[in-house]
């Protein structure tokens, strides 16, 4: 854990994960709260600057924390808060988009809010809400320009998909009727079968040579 201590520089102190995800856990929003570095140590007011986690546990990795005077004006990352759900998202008309979970905010430690609170429940089709929108606490201020975006709704179109009207016709062979095999290949389906030949029938000539 780095602790950067007014006019002193940066320190680096070690503590149990366990203290520091409960210490963590009782700051909500932007974690602003005291710390005793020792027993013989002065009790400082210090501000989380920036928290490292596991890409898998999520577990706590590094800690870095700023000491802060009541006077200071701090700079710092303040949680987004939606409330509400609008009626066009409610009735599945539009669907809503929420690209900014964080806003940076410049205010003292005792002004820092713990969320900034942005109600989107009147919100309609096509429609948005920038930063220039929100009513933030007294004492805070934010740098980002007016038009960044908080919120906003898309109206979804309807698809439509065209349906063939006709049916293709399907010619298929007629019933009853086999094609002849030439050389091991079978022959085209509905080809006709050759009629047997008929018996010559002998010749009356012949049968009176037969006679005598």
């Amino acid at each position: 854990m780095a602790l950067i201590v007014k006019g002193k520089g940066t320190r680096l102190v070690q503590a149990l994960q366990k203290d520091v995800r409960n210490t963590l856990r009782l700051s909500s929003g932007a974690a602003v709260f005291k710390l005793s570095v020792d027993a013989e140590s002065r009790e400082m007011q210090v501000v989380v600057k920036d928290v490292q986690r596991d890409s898998i546990s999520r577990g706590i990795i590094h800690l870095t924390l700023q000491e802060v005077k009541d006077d200071d004006i701090i700079r710092i990352m303040v949680p987004v808060e939606f409330h509400g759900e609008p009626d066009c998202v409610n009735k599945k008309r539009s669907s809503l988009m929420t690209p900014m979970m964080n806003l940076e905010v410049y205010a003292k430690p005792a002004d820092i809010p713990d969320h900034i609170h942005v109600d989107i429940s009147q919100m309609t089709d096509n429609d948005k809400i920038v930063v220039g929108d929100l009513k933030l606490p007294e004492g805070v201020s934010t740098h980002l320009p007016s038009d960044a975006l908080v919120a906003t709704t898309f109206h979804m179109r309807a698809v439509s998909i065209d349906v063939p009207t006709t049916a293709e016709a399907v010619v298929e062979p007629e019933p009853g009727v086999e094609g002849e095999t030439v050389e091991g290949e079978p022959a085209a389906v509905g080809a006709a079968v050759a009629a047997p030949e008929k018996a010559k029938a002998p010749d009356k000539g012949e049968k009176g040579k037969d006679k005598k």
